[in-house]
C-alpha cells in the first residue's frame, strides 16, 4: 500500500488499482457511443422531435421495425417532402 502522504506514489496505487481500470473503462464506452448514430437517434427522438414525429416512428415499430429502422425511414420521408 502506498503512503497517502506521498501524492505521486499515492496516485500511481490509486490508478493501478483495479476498480479505477472498471470505472476508466466504462467512462471511455460511454464517451465512445457519443459520437455513434444510435445515440444520435435516440437523442433526436427524446428531445428534438415533436410529440406526432415521435408517434409516426412508434407507428413503423409497431409494423415489425426496428427503432433504427423506422427512425431512418422517417427521416427519409421527411426530406422527400
Amino acid at each position: 500500500m502506498a503512503d497517502k502522504n506521498d501524492p505521486v506514489s499515492y496516485a500511481k496505487y490509486v490508478r493501478n488499482l483495479p476498480s479505477t481500470e472498471r470505472l476508466l473503462r466504462q467512462f471511455l464506452k460511454v464517451e465512445s457511443s457519443m459520437n455513434k448514430r444510435a445515440y444520435n437517434r435516440g437523442y433526436a427522438f427524446n428531445f428534438e422531435m415533436t410529440q406526432e414525429q415521435r408517434d409516426e416512428v412508434n407507428k413503423l415499430m409497431a409494423d415489425g421495425m426496428t427503432f433504427d429502422e423506422a427512425f431512418d425511414k422517417y427521416l427519409e420521408s421527411e426530406r422527400k417532402e
